[in-house]
């Protein structure tokens, strides 16, 4: 995943006392009392230079390009914290690397040309104390991505290249009981409305060829500007992800939304996805209208096989290319 790998960001404070600490343990034996003196002082500043400069760069290293990113995790990681304030961030980190290792290098040239003892160790600490208050000026940018860090890792794992099956529709209406019926996906399901937090992903294989599937929020009907944080995921899952949609309408109403509500919501899916879409009407096992539209019980079990057959011949019709895809 685009986030799994970054690390736990130390505060300012940690680093510092982190640099300090191993770089006090660091000893130039010479001869010469003066060189044992200017080395060692030297040794230690340039190991505090590079312990910052190795830490700092691997939190940098760690965050993803968000240029290259696939458009999911972009849009995802933009509306949970902002992928401008973490491009802000990651560039005061590399701007305090640097600064750190001009701070040294302008000590360290001073060092070599003075043979004064009480210089060099006044050199020394006049290095540490300007480093030090660099990496402090940083605490906000490192307190702000290691919070990054623990929200952008609940993002769960999707595969970008696998034909993906996304379960769209109103809230309550048999989405996350379908997706655990057809998948591996183990969503919570609870007889209210917006149990699901966040999108589920689970797969099934036919044929040799991994299938994932999506359960997403419920997404209301109405405008993209009035949609809150939940609905958003839904929509961006729905967008950047899917190959198809089943859409799942409750014509019972025992959802809590009218069908009436339900269709005008289904509409405005397949105008805004531009992918196939396989309606189907679920709670049969209460009522049954008279559509021609597939019905399926996600409480029994019936009729789900039936729709899982059509979608992945509308899959299989549409991505003639889906063979290459594999485990």
């Amino acid at each position: 995943m685009a986030f799994s790998n970054i690390p736990t960001i130390l505060t300012a404070d940690e680093i510092i006392n982190t640099a300090f600490k191993k770089s006090s343990a660091i000893t130039v034996n010479d001869r010469e009392h003066f060189y044992w003196v200017r080395n060692t002082a030297m040794a230690r500043v340039q190991a505090v230079s590079q312990i910052i400069d190795t830490k700092l760069s691997k939190y940098v290293g760690a965050f993803p390009s968000f240029d290259r990113l696939h458009s999911f995790y972009y849009e995802l990681a933009d509306l949970l914290i902002g992928v401008g304030r973490i491009r802000k961030s990651l560039g005061g980190i590399d701007w305090c690397r640097k600064q750190v290792a001009a701070i040294a290098a302008k000590h360290l040239s001073q060092m070599r040309k003075t043979r004064n003892e009480s210089t060099i160790e006044h050199l020394r600490e006049s290095a540490y104390g300007r480093i030090a208050s660099v990496v402090k000026q940083l605490a906000p940018d490192l307190e702000f991505l290691n919070k990054v860090r623990n929200e952008i890792r609940k993002i769960p794992t999707v595969d970008t290249v696998a034909p993906t099956i996304v379960v769209a529709g109103f809230p309550n209406v048999g989405k996350s009981s379908l997706v655990k019926l057809i998948s591996s996906a183990t969503p919570e399901i609870a007889p209210y409305p917006f149990t699901t937090k966040g999108i589920h992903v689970g797969y099934f294989e036919h044929r040799w060829v991994r299938y994932q599937v999506i359960d997403t929020p419920g997404i209301l009907d109405r405008p993209l500007e009035k949609m809150n944080e939940v609905e958003h995921q839904a929509v961006m899952a729905l967008k950047n992800l899917a190959n198809l949609i089943i859409f799942i309408i409750d014509p019972t109403g025992h959802c809590g939304y009218a069908p009436e509500e339900q269709e005008r919501l289904l509409e405005n899916v397949k105008k805004t996805f531009g992918v196939p879409v396989i309606v189907v009407e679920n709670k049969t096992d209460i009522s049954k209208t008279e559509s021609d539209r597939p019905k399926i019980s996600t409480a029994s079990g019936a009729g789900v096989d039936a729709v899982v057959k059509e979608a992945l011949a509308i899959l299989h019709k549409n991505m003639p290319k889906m063979e290459a895809v594999r485990e």
